[in-house]
């Protein structure tokens, strides 16, 4: 499946690991053009901040005839692999030469030095004999399912949480959110 919407599109994807910068849960944050996905245990987590409020922002940091309030609504939603296996290995793929540093607050147990970034963040065995990988295509966010031979695709279930709609278009999964 590919996200199509502006907001989950992105010039290059960089998975950037967590390595206590975050919270816990999160394994892999890639920023996307006007949200973010954070690759966690069980499941993806999508932040998506409202397109036009975005662009109102953007064009009152350039022209004050635009100024606005900063204010910018969000919605975030969720995409549970039910019933996956506790024991699927995330992990970073196709790894960049580049990393990041963290300096977060005062706190010196939050800072993180050269965080490896990934193009890909795949988990291993989520299902008995599948395979999931996080990747980018045509500068859209992709998740595709490898399914082994003899393994069955039944097995793979996605609950969505915290989205006001799901239809199929054209083959093409919509999800609806509040933004």
């Amino acid at each position: 499946w590919a996200h199509h919407r502006d907001s989950v599109t992105v010039k290059n994807v960089e998975f950037v690991k967590n390595c206590n910068q975050w919270e816990p849960q999160v394994l892999f944050k890639a920023a996307l053009h006007g949200g973010a996905v954070f690759a966690e245990k069980g499941c993806f987590t999508f932040v998506i901040l409202d397109p036009l409020q975005l662009e109102a922002f953007y064009a009152g940091k350039f022209d004050p005839a635009h100024a606005t309030n900063g204010s910018i609504n969000a919605a975030a939603y969720k995409i549970h692999f039910t019933h996956a296996s506790p024991q699927a290995e995330v992990v970073g793929q196709d790894k960049i030469q580049s990393y990041h540093n963290y300096y977060l607050g005062k706190d010196s147990q939050r800072w993180a030095t050269h965080v490896p970034v990934f193009h890909e963040v795949a988990y291993k065995n989520l299902y008995q004999g599948i395979d999931l990988l996080l990747t980018q295509e045509d500068f859209h966010l992709k998740y595709e399912f490898t399914v082994a031979p003899g393994a069955s695709p039944d097995q793979i279930t996605l609950d969505y949480e915290g989205v006001q709609s799901l239809s199929v278009v054209k083959g093409d999964l919509v999800i609806t959110t509040a933004v």
